[in-house]
């Protein structure tokens, strides 16, 4: 989980700096939407295979409610 955060502060950091330059470059804003839209995409499907493989084996057991502690209200 850790490195996913840093990995995201990281893309958060360099993103408008690699759009600064290519809007300094003569990137058009149809051009860098089209390029930024490139990892977003690979995300996408990176997220739905994990969904789909963690679907498919689901390791934990119901948990029974006889089992858990009580609630604590405040």
């Amino acid at each position: 989980m850790g490195w996913a955060l840093a990995v995201g502060r990281v893309g958060a950091i360099v993103a408008p700096l690699v759009a600064g330059a290519l809007v300094d470059a003569g990137w058009s804003g149809r051009g860098l939407f089209g390029l930024f839209a490139v990892p977003l995409a690979v995300a996408a499907v990176a997220v739905a295979g994990v969904t789909r493989l963690g679907a498919r084996r689901d390791p934990t057991p119901e948990l029974d409610q006889q089992h858990l502690p009580p609630a604590v209200s405040a």
